[in-house]
């Protein structure tokens, strides 16, 4: 009988759903640039011709309709070409990691300890510490449960071929990429320090997989790559950013108007906060919100939500942070300049400090990638965060691959796998940022990391039994391992998808706005 890691993994045959959503709504969107270029080599055509047979009526081309026509096909064609030009700009936008070897080695021990025992974060230290002066792992047994989950966890980076495929120049050419996100050379090109590491790291990994990876590589298991791998970017009109800025442009006037917010920037930050009245930090006010969207069309997805959450608090300041890079903002200055870890960790502090919010701490409510600066900042500044808020996160449980494989290399099946990848994943802005600045050590969140994590009045994690892009079950039970209890810290929804806790009119949203409006007093 074959184990979980060597089962093969299930191909989905491209649904009904699929072709329906790429006739009905892809295709035509994709279609209308080569179509604006047929429409001007067409006009201009007919514009510098003198004669034509009788059958051919040319005078459809003074027509108003026809030259309104031309001039959004003349918009649509230079768009083109100015999509084109910032595509070769991404693709050539690569960036080395700047890297900690000791913080990576210690980063590596705290992933293979992950799955081993159920602890709380006072034991897993001591064990992280016995674990630094042995230097290496006890090597599982190969037919231990615990060596063969991770086994089936860790081969997802290896196009989910049987474990049993996976060679040593693979998992090596992994874990190169995954330290030094650079392709790797071969072992006899490191210098001693960087191959001593390396194997270190190898051996590591052995122990936990519970055997030898064997000698040689396997064409069918190439890993996946992010930063190294081809970046995949579909192109798509001019109109739809348009909308798609127009959308934000309504919904930020809209705030002004109907809940007094106003914008502003702190550097290169740009923001909408809206603030009650006479509210003033203190130990017993309520703590501020901060919000950190996910990928898509910034703010606009989550306008419903927004307007929810305004009415729910109040009584206290809520702060909504633009990521132009991430929110399909083409127009934007920053749109292909997303802010790296250092970056957004101190312009954000520096931005809480100057609103005066640092001293007694802020609630962060983070959607899905806005959960990576939300770990960013519980990693940096812990003391700022009063209250942590994830909902679809996507920093746990990093190492095992699901959420690069679904959200990149997963190739879309149905009607939502493709307009995700389509309208959100292929994305020039949104492709950069993924696909060319991927860290999973930085976007590695442990739990042990968390302030108060274990009580659910200050850490509440909401997930999606039907979530197609974080492996839901999987954190959870990762969470469960270090002590969360389900129905408390975690709110379970065994059948919600990605995004519907905060962006539909759920049970699950009523109960995130009511968990953000409880008023807990600040812990010095």
């Amino acid at each position: 009988m074959l184990t979980q890691d060597e089962v093969p993994r299930p191909t989905h045959p491209r649904s009904l759903s699929f072709y329906v959503a790429f006739v009905c709504i892809v295709l035509p969107l994709y279609s209308l640039a080569p179509l604006a270029w047929l429409y001007v080599a067409a006009f201009t055509a007919a514009a510098f011709t003198t004669t034509s047979p009788q059958w051919i009526d040319l005078s459809w081309t003074s027509h108003f309709l026809a030259r309104v026509a031309l001039v959004y096909a003349c918009i649509e064609v230079v768009f083109s070409l100015y999509h084109f030009y910032i595509f070769h700009l991404v693709t050539n936008s690569f960036l080395p990691l700047i890297v900690d070897i000791h913080v990576l080695r210690r980063c590596l021990i705290r992933v293979l300890q992950a799955g081993l025992v159920q602890t709380t974060p006072e034991t897993l230290e001591q064990e992280m510490d016995k674990f630094e002066k042995q230097s290496i792992f006890e090597a599982l047994p190969f037919d231990d449960p615990r060596a063969v989950d991770f086994r089936n966890c860790l081969r997802t980076w290896f196009r989910g071929v049987p474990f049993s495929e996976i060679r040593r120049a693979d998992v090596y050419a992994w874990l190169y990429w995954a330290t030094y996100g650079l392709p790797f050379p071969g072992l006899k090109a490191l210098d001693e320090v960087h191959r001593a590491a390396l194997q270190d790291a190898m051996q590591l990994l052995e122990y936990r997989v519970g055997c030898e990876i064997p000698e040689g590589s396997n064409p069918d298991a190439r890993p996946y790559l992010l930063r190294l791998d081809p970046i995949s970017v579909w192109a798509r009109p001019f109109v739809l950013y348009a909308l798609v800025g127009l959308g934000n442009l309504w919904l930020r006037r809209h705030l002004a108007r109907a809940y007094s917010a106003r914008e502003g920037s702190f550097g290169d930050m740009e923001y909408i906060i809206s603030a009650p009245e006479g509210w003033n930090p203190s130990p017993s006010s309520p703590a501020p919100i901060v919000f950190l969207h996910g990928l898509g069309v910034g703010p606009l997805q989550y306008a419903s939500t927004i307007k929810d959450l305004l009415r729910a608090v109040p009584d206290r300041p809520v702060l909504i942070i633009r990521q132009p890079s991430i929110s399909q903002d083409i127009f934007h200055r920053n749109h292909l300049r997303p802010m790296d870890k250092q970056d957004m960790v101190n312009t954000l502090h520096g931005l809480l400090e100057s609103l005066g919010w640092t001293e007694h701490g802020v609630t962060i409510l983070s959607h899905s990638n806005g959960s990576i600066p939300h770990a960013w900042m519980v990693k940096e500044h812990p003391q700022v965060i009063r209250r942590s808020c994830f909902v679809d996160p996507v920093v746990f449980t990093t190492w095992e691959g699901d959420v690069c494989h679904n959200f990149v290399y997963r190739p879309p099946h149905d009607a939502i796998t493709l307009l995700m990848r389509y309208f959100v994943g292929c994305e020039v802005g949104i492709a950069q940022t993924i696909q060319c600045r991927f860290n999973w050590a930085e976007n590695t969140l442990f739990f042990e990391d968390i302030p108060q994590g274990h009580d659910p009045r200050f850490a509440r994690f909401y997930l999606g039994g039907m979530d197609s892009i974080v492996a839901s079950a999987r954190v959870k039970r990762y969470l469960m391992d270090h002590g969360v209890q389900d129905g408390e810290g975690i709110m379970w929804d065994a059948t919600g998808r990605h995004g519907e806790a905060i962006l539909t009119n759920s049970k699950q949203i009523e109960e995130v706005l009511a968990w953000l409006a409880a008023d807990v007093p600040h812990k010095a």
